[in-house]
């Protein structure tokens, strides 16, 4: 019975254009309901960009489930709309549809009337995985941060996982070969310029399995092998296989990586600002000022911080309020995509 109704549910979501990239946890337990009789739960978190789509799927998925005799509850928890499809006090499956932190895409007004012009800033944090001490101090700002989790890194796993239980965007900080390799060390399996199609390939999807929720991929370091349109071509057809966007960090002037990414049709955009290659509190508010202006300039703007900077969170902690005194509304950088 279970197994007939999430075949339905199924294709109710693929009529969404819902696919197994956007389920971002996925659990089945089994419940024992008399001595002898146990059912299996199906509990499942699906990523979608705006309430309204939640809302929408919700009630989608609960006609289906009630036209096979099945009762429903939408409810609100925390910040996800959930389903419960049961019967006779039984629950079969629960579905909780969340929107990341940052990322809810505002509807066109039912008027037509458009609105006043909208500013738009993201903020990537990179380097994360070595440390979680400065991640309560990032989420306690209360912004909509996106995070780049270096795969490699010794605790990357358990912090993208609290990072992605908060709702938070996570990404997969991809190590890629320096310009300079004697003043830049690379990180454990960064991909070389040396190195063939076949372990390339391999180390990328060995990467990218590593953080299964991750929405998108940015360059650490690459300013070498983001040059190279054949190396670039194989990583980015692994990341268009993931249905994942990319952001090039733009290590390099040179780099071919949207032009690349363009051409496979992968959603791209390129950094604009680094916030914090001086790390002091005056520097950062100088570049978070270029920020700023980049966004009111260009409508939106992307920028990248470092995790382990010692000076970022009060420079952000300063300058938060004039983001919101000149309209600029912070998002996460997944909002920016297409």
């Amino acid at each position: 019975m279970n197994a007939e109704l999430e075949a339905r549910l199924n294709k109710t979501l693929s009529d969404y254009a819902v696919t197994d990239q956007h389920v971002t946890r996925q659990r089945k337990q089994e419940h024992r309901v008399i001595p002898g009789v146990h059912v299996l739960e199906n509990y499942r978190e699906v990523r979608v960009v705006s309430v309204e789509k939640a809302q929408a799927l919700a009630i989608a998925l609960s006609e289906t489930a009630r036209d096979r005799g099945f009762n429903t509850e939408i409810s609100t928890v925390r910040d996800a709309v959930v389903l419960d499809i049961s019967r006779l006090f039984v629950r079969f499956q629960r579905i909780a549809f969340y929107v990341p932190f940052g990322t809810n895409k505002s509807v066109t007004p039912k008027n037509g009337v458009a609105g006043p012009k909208r500013y738009q800033a993201a903020i990537v944090i990179d380097d994360v995985g070595y440390d979680r001490k400065p991640l309560a101090q990032f989420i306690a700002l209360g912004i909509p941060l996106t995070f780049a989790v270096l795969p490699t890194a010794p605790h990357a796993v358990s912090i993208a996982q609290e990072i992605h239980a908060h709702h938070y965007a996570v990404m997969v900080h991809l190590p890629l070969q320096p310009s300079d390799l004697k003043n830049n060390p690379p990180a454990a399996d960064t991909l070389l310029l040396t190195m063939g199609k076949d372990e390339i390939i391999r180390r990328v999807d060995q990467q990218l399995a590593k953080l299964p929720f991750a929405v998108g991929v940015n360059n650490h370091q690459g300013s070498a092998f983001t040059e190279n349109g054949e190396r670039m071509h194989w990583v980015l057809s692994r990341i268009k296989s993931r249905r994942l966007y990319f952001l090039d960090s733009h290590t390099s002037a040179n780099s071919v990586g949207p032009q690349v990414a363009r051409q496979l049709a992968v959603p791209v955009r390129s950094n604009d600002t680094f916030l914090d290659n001086e790390d002091s509190v005056v520097g950062i508010e100088r570049q978070l000022d270029v920020m700023m202006a980049q966004a009111l300039k260009r409508g939106d703007t992307v920028a990248i911080g470092h995790y382990r900077r010692k000076h970022i969170i009060e420079a952000l902690t300063n300058k938060l309020p004039e983001f919101q005194k000149k309209g600029i509304e912070l998002v996460s950088l997944s909002a920016l995509y297409p």
